[in-house]
């Protein structure tokens, strides 16, 4: 028996999950790229490693998520489509650019992540801004920027302590530990289910 659906119900073709996914990871990737700002010096120090690799990987990959997700909303609109792709292959190039060329260029990550993150968010909300899509898109970004705060405070607070030789604590910046390695995990795959949940009730 089929139902009928009403104007405020959120439209099951609403890929909640990957758009929650796509905000969390690139928020991730933020965060990851804040002692690159902060310390010079997290620059040479190989503890920092693991910030830049997978900082590198959540970004290219929530970009896609969330390029992807906007481009489909996007398609009555191939003006927007063209610049979510020009965006997407300027962020390509940079990353693999930076990649090849060294962590110097890594200093300015953060911000420079954190208005890219701002223009295509703002983008995808104006694709999608339309009826009950609304709802649903809306409920995926604030289960995706939940989990991006929840992790940004554990890193903040619990993230890896630098120590010297003789045990002390240093001014290094926090970095990326195992633990934290594996918290992010497990909020990416909560945030991806719990955004699909909620979508899907009315």
């Amino acid at each position: 028996m089929s139902t009928v659906r009403t104007a405020h119900d959120v439209p099951a073709s609403v890929p909640a999950g990957s758009l929650a996914l796509g905000v969390y990871l690139m928020l991730l990737a933020v965060v990851f790229y804040v002692p690159f700002a902060l310390s010079p010096l997290a620059q040479q120090n190989d503890v920092f490693m693991t910030n830049l690799y997978l900082g590198l990987g959540a970004f290219t990959a929530g970009s896609v998520l969330v390029a992807v997700d906007a481009a489909r909303e996007a398609a009555h609109k191939p003006w927007l489509t063209a610049m979510l792709g020009t965006l997407a292959g300027v962020v390509a190039f940079a990353g693999v650019t930076a990649f090849f060329y060294g962590t110097q260029t890594f200093a300015g990550g953060a911000p420079v992540m954190a208005g890219y993150t701002a223009l295509l968010l703002a983008l995808g909300v104006f694709a999608g801004a339309r009826g009950s899509h609304l709802i649903g898109r809306s409920r995926a970004l604030l289960v995706g920027l939940s989990g991006g705060g929840l992790i940004t405070l554990y890193y903040a607070l619990l993230g890896g302590q630098y120590y010297d030789a003789y045990g002390l604590a240093t001014y290094l910046p926090r970095f990326v530990d195992g633990q934290t390695s594996g918290l992010a995990l497990l909020l990416g795959v909560g945030v991806f289910f719990l955004a699909r949940f909620w979508v899907r009730r009315p």
